[in-house]
């Protein structure tokens, strides 16, 4: 544990240096949990949904509209209509 300090290091850490834990912060650490691999899952179900939403969008829609625009009889600017 000690194996990269110097003497100085070691005495300083000493039993009276190490923070004290109160009941409440020992309830508070008891009451942790994981929640990276449910939260991960949740974001990869998400992202999921929105590759479908936007593959859905790109088929059936008409993505030339949005970046071409299109005048009042619904016909897009710059293609053969």
């Amino acid at each position: 544990m000690f194996c990269c300090q110097n003497s100085d290091e070691k005495k300083f850490l000493t039993k009276k240096n190490i923070r004290q834990v109160g009941p409440i912060e020992k309830e508070r650490r008891q009451s942790n949990h994981c929640t990276d691999i449910p939260f991960a899952i949740v974001f990869i179900l998400f992202l999921f949904g929105l590759g479908a939403i936007a593959f859905y969008a790109f088929n059936i829609g008409s993505p030339f509209r949005l970046i071409h625009g299109s005048d009042s009889f619904g016909n897009v600017c710059g293609q053969r209509n």
